[in-house]
């Protein structure tokens, strides 16, 4: 959650963004202080999906809440590299707050080509901390190829240190 000038920015989420950048009227956002309704980031921020697939989500789950990453993946028709952006950003974090943890769920649940097509692969559930969580230099590289910015930390945030303070 990104804060400037009393604005909060908050983060795509599957399950509460609309295809465009909106006011949230209903936010379960933590700044009780704040005049302001926070904003929302639209899904058509997320790079390398469709236009077309970001507006099927949203339709999608209009319907009714996906219940799950299979339920969105089947509804929606993602492909693999589709959900491992989605993974990768975030914006699965209703499903499973651990990046890592969404993205790898959301790979098995994509429908197989060829001649897998029909079939179905199953794996045993990860351990809560089988992947570990991504650091924030992690989910800034993350955030970065996805969305091309981020709402974690800036790029610069961890060159600071290596700076020499006289030429701050």
């Amino acid at each position: 959650m990104q804060k400037d000038h009393s604005v909060v920015v908050l983060p795509i989420d599957i399950q509460m963004s609309t295809f465009e950048t909106a006011l949230e009227y209903k936010s379960t956002s933590n700044e009780k202080n704040s005049k302001l309704f926070p904003v929302r980031l639209g899904l058509n921020q997320i790079k390398n999906i469709s236009q077309k697939k970001l507006r099927k989500i949203e339709m999608m789950r209009g319907l009714h809440a996906y219940s799950s990453i299979a339920d969105l993946c089947r509804r929606v028709g993602l492909e693999k590299k589709e959900v491992e952006i989605l993974g990768s950003i975030g914006a699965l974090r209703d499903f499973d707050k651990n990046r890592f943890h969404a993205t790898w769920s959301a790979i098995g649940n994509t429908k197989l080509n060829g001649i897998l097509e029909t079939s179905k692969i199953v794996e045993k559930s990860l351990k809560e901390d089988q992947l570990g969580l991504p650091n924030n230099l992690c989910k800034m590289v993350l955030d970065y190829n996805g969305l091309g910015f981020s709402l974690e930390d800036h790029p610069v945030s961890f060159l600071r240190n290596l700076i020499p303070e006289n030429l701050l």
